[in-house]
């Protein structure tokens, strides 16, 4: 006979055997002279901790988030840090290995994706005469992620890229993109 005592983070195999409760397990094992000899698993189970960075996110131009690996860890992350949190600001895949006073481990990572910025290319219609309103403005935006609303301020509240019927004046129009980034931008007509 024989007794083993151990201690393993969430499942352990012993004998063929997956275990992943605490408790005493016994196994009947054939010695080479064909006796039996049983040995039993004194066995403590330890829980990893729980991770979760969250989904893959895309970020509006210029921000950042700041990621956290959960309170009371040692803590590795891919870019060498060792901090509960860390600051992503840049484009790229973020990983996070926590051990707590067990030794047990966790990993989890996130993909951050930064937009590119948002840019207004304007142009405008001046009125055919004075005191018309047939004047156009048009803000067309690239970057960030289509697609785009706009909300100009004119008495119409316009929400095309193109607002029309205009009277002599300087037009905001606010642009949004589909993850609420947003630009503001003025036309004169």
């Amino acid at each position: 006979t024989g007794d083993t005592t151990a201690t393993a983070c969430d499942s352990l195999v012993w004998y063929g055997n997956m275990y992943t409760s605490t408790g005493a397990y016994t196994d009947t094992l054939q010695t080479t002279s064909g006796c039996d000899s049983v040995v039993t698993l004194n066995l403590t189970i330890q829980t990893s901790p729980s991770l979760d960075l969250g989904d893959d996110t895309t970020l509006c131009y210029n921000t950042s988030v700041n990621l956290d690996a959960g309170a009371g860890y040692i803590y590795s992350w891919s870019d060498g840090s060792n901090t509960q949190f860390l600051n992503a600001s840049s484009t790229g895949n973020y990983v996070v290995t926590i051990s707590d006073t067990n030794g047990c481990n966790s990993i989890d990572s996130v993909f951050v994706t930064v937009a590119t910025p948002l840019i207004v290319t304007k142009d405008s219609t001046n009125i055919s005469c004075y005191g018309l309103a047939d004047g156009t403005a048009s803000a067309i935006v690239t970057g960030g992620v289509g697609p785009y609303s706009y909300l100009w301020d004119d008495s119409n509240v316009q929400t095309t890229d193109t607002a029309t019927n205009l009277s002599e004046g300087t037009y905001f129009v606010t642009i949004t993109d589909a993850i609420n980034c947003e630009v503001m931008d003025s036309v004169h007509i």
